[in-house]
């Protein structure tokens, strides 16, 4: 007889929320309820947040799945990571297809990245740049008009 595999389920849970950091409200939050992570990206400011469940090595390998460790009470263990924000960039080709991220905190390294945005403007692509400074004040750098919205 052949065993039954179960099949887990990924569902993810998506909404925009206040950005606890400039308050934008179309920070972009996504919930897994199969695995209990927690990810919010803020595309104005950078502010990046997620949460993930602490795994039990020792009992997955007895019982064979993924097991979470648990508090006393029952409950999931969640450890948290939290990013401030810097900035923020939107990069989208000619074609359309685009990405998000995060400007880095290091001062040098923002300039490289703010070179290779420009001249990636110089050739087409559209190119929207934030910068927060130490009083978390949110400014536009450039923002270019996206050709696929």
């Amino acid at each position: 007889m052949e065993k039954e595999e179960s099949v887990l389920m990924m569902v993810g849970v998506q909404d925009c929320v206040e950005c606890p950091q400039c308050k934008f409200e179309q920070a972009h939050y996504e919930f897994q309820t199969r695995d209990f992570t927690e990810t919010l990206f803020c595309p104005r400011c950078g502010y990046n947040m997620h949460s993930v469940a602490v795994v039990d090595r020792k009992r997955e390998k007895i019982e064979g799945k993924p097991y979470f460790k648990k508090t006393k009470d029952g409950k999931i263990i969640l450890r948290h990571y939290e990013s401030k924000g810097y900035g923020s960039y939107a990069i989208y080709s000619p074609d359309g297809f685009g990405t998000i991220g995060c400007v880095p905190k290091d001062k040098v390294e923002q300039e490289k990245m703010i070179a290779k945005l420009k001249e990636s403007r110089r050739h087409g692509y559209k190119v929207n740049l934030t910068l927060v400074d130490e009083n978390n004040n949110v400014t536009e750098v450039f923002e270019d008009e996206n050709k696929s919205q």
